[in-house]
């Protein structure tokens, strides 16, 4: 038994779908992308077709192929100069970055030592509020010195209250007279 496939001259073979081809065949399918041109081939040039021997080729210039080369060579080189001018920028960006958190590194340890002196010296004022605490719950023993200086303020203020109190009488006695003398 010969298939359809096979060909047989009596058999109509049935027109067979392509994969992923519509089955509107009356529209045009719309191209995804521009086409891309066709390949130039290079073919040389032969003087003289029926000469057999060897003769130096002759190739066509190809000014299109040229053409289209250094435009994408001028593309490359457009593209390698914006990168290297982003990646001066962001080397740029990130060094002033690394200065600024340098600048705030050193703003903290400066905080910091502060802070710990600040903390060292009220340490240092609270222990000696308790020393001074703990000396005035006993008596002070007073130097030999201080006993001196205080007896003779004593002596001093007893004194002059001696003899503000002997002023006062010798006022009282001369008004006493001259309210005699009066009457």
């Amino acid at each position: 038994m010969e298939t359809p496939a096979a060909g047989t001259p009596g058999t109509r073979s049935l027109p067979r779908r392509k994969p992923l081809q519509s089955k509107n065949s009356n529209a045009s399918p719309a191209p995804a992308s521009p086409p891309k041109p066709k390949p130039i081939q290079i073919s040389p040039l032969i003087k003289g077709d029926t000469d057999k021997e060897n003769r130096p080729i002759h190739v066509a210039e190809i000014g299109p192929l040229e053409a289209s080369l250094a435009e994408e060579l001028e593309a490359i080189r457009r593209r390698r100069e914006r990168l290297r001018v982003e990646r001066e920028r962001t080397e740029r960006m990130l060094r002033e970055r690394d200065r600024v958190l340098e600048k705030a590194i050193r703003e903290w340890e400066r905080r910091g030592r502060e802070q710990r002196r600040v903390e060292l010296e009220l340490q240092r004022l609270t222990r000696l509020k308790e020393l001074e605490a703990s000396c005035m719950r006993f008596t002070p023993v007073k130097s030999l010195r201080a006993r001196e200086e205080e007896k003779r303020s004593a002596e001093a203020q007893s004194q002059g209250l001696n003899r503000a109190a002997q002023d006062n009488e010798a006022t009282e006695s001369l008004s006493s007279q001259g309210k005699a003398a009066e009457n």
